[in-house]
């Protein structure tokens, strides 16, 4: 009403709010009869059944390897493509959540999007990752991945730039660095773009952890990766984990090992 004003997820108290996502807004200088609110709804429902059709690919940051060791060590780290303008601004909320407000999308004459937002809630010093898709994809949705954008501060202005970003819609998520499994990898990272188990470090079976397959480029999906040869060294991607070398670097040479009986000797 008039009067009272107007509320969106939530009513007067703000005890019953709604739990999901808006992504849009519309409002209008007349009434609008039954008919055609329920017109508008069933429209938008269509367009997000039809959404995952309508998904384009985003272009991912690139990112920095921190630290070193087999299974313990930060694999995607740095800052991507989001920059700030300073680091934890005194003053804020400071919470085991975390969520993106403030949010303002610019778009330029060359084909780029100019983002900026804050991320508000978690604790001073640590950094949080930032994904982007064009879809809402879920966790279980192997066929759509997140893009991992780069990693942003809390309580200061975050500042993005998408070049060529998708015609239909964009999607950002913010996320803590929780590594359950401690293989490199942060939860979120697995769930939403390497689609690895975030408990289990070794979600492939093939005796080498998700973490060393990203870092080298190697697929996190599908089977028999431990025993292909990128690099064509004729050593086995399992091989190259175990040595300690580069899957995606030739050795120049082939290590060959002798049979128990020793028959067949090193060439």
């Amino acid at each position: 009403m008039l009067a009272t004003g107007f509320r969106i997820g939530s009513d007067s108290t703000g005890i019953a709010q709604a739990h999901g996502a808006f992504d849009d807004l519309a409002t209008y200088n007349y009434p609008l009869d039954a008919a055609t609110v329920l017109a508008n709804y069933q429209s938008s429902w269509l367009f997000y059944y039809l959404n995952p059709m309508l998904w384009e690919y985003i272009t991912p940051a690139p990112y920095t390897n921190s630290g070193g060791g087999a299974v313990a060590f930060n694999v995607v780290t740095g800052p991507g493509y989001i920059t700030q303008n300073g680091t934890n601004a005194a003053g804020c909320i400071l919470s085991s959540n975390i969520w993106i407000t403030n949010f303002v999308a610019k778009a330029t004459n060359n084909s780029t999007m100019n983002l900026t937002f804050l991320i508000i809630g978690g604790t001073n010093g640590d950094f949080y990752d930032v994904f982007a898709n064009s879809i809402l994809a879920p966790s279980s949705d192997t066929n759509h991945p997140w893009s991992y954008m780069g990693q942003g501060y809390h309580c200061v202005t975050n500042y993005l730039s998408i070049t060529n970003p998708p015609n239909t819609s964009a999607f950002l998520i913010a996320a803590t660095e929780q590594d359950s499994d401690n293989d490199g990898l942060t939860d979120a990272y697995e769930l939403l773009v390497s689609k690895t188990n975030p408990t289990n470090a070794y979600s492939l079976a093939n005796g080498i952890p998700d973490g060393w397959l990203v870092l080298h480029r190697l697929p996190t999906q599908g089977s028999g990766i431990g025993g292909q040869d990128p690099d064509f060294d004729a050593l086995s991607n399992l091989s190259e984990y175990l040595y300690g070398t580069d899957p995606q670097v030739s050795q120049g040479f082939s290590i060959w090992l002798a049979s128990p009986a020793g028959l067949n000797g090193l060439p």
